[in-house]
């Protein structure tokens, strides 16, 4: 039997970026996650929970549901993929390879 290569498929997670203007899908996203946000009227926001837990958090912020910390925009990029709207998990394929 060949041996077969396999990479584990990544948890799909929801994602809001702080655009400056979204503060009503800030909220909305908060409640339904477990984390409350306030807007701090200078362009940032501070958020409290269980998760995306942040202080003066800049336009382009990420909050990222399954994290405590809100990652920065690089960190997003280096650590997450995007994916369809539907949020349909992205398919990996399987690389084989014959054993002597």
């Amino acid at each position: 039997m060949p041996i077969r290569y396999l990479t584990p498929r990544p948890q799909v997670v929801e994602a809001l970026e702080w655009t400056g203007d979204n503060f009503a899908e800030v909220v909305t996203f908060g409640s339904s996650w477990g984390f409350t946000a306030v807007d701090n009227g200078d362009g940032t926001i501070t958020t409290t929970g269980v998760c995306c837990a942040g202080n003066n958090l800049p336009v382009g912020t990420w909050l990222v549901a399954n994290r405590a910390q809100t990652p920065t925009s690089a960190e997003v990029e280096d650590q997450y993929q995007d994916l369809p709207s539907t949020g349909a998990p992205y398919e990996y394929g399987v690389t084989t390879t014959s054993t002597p």
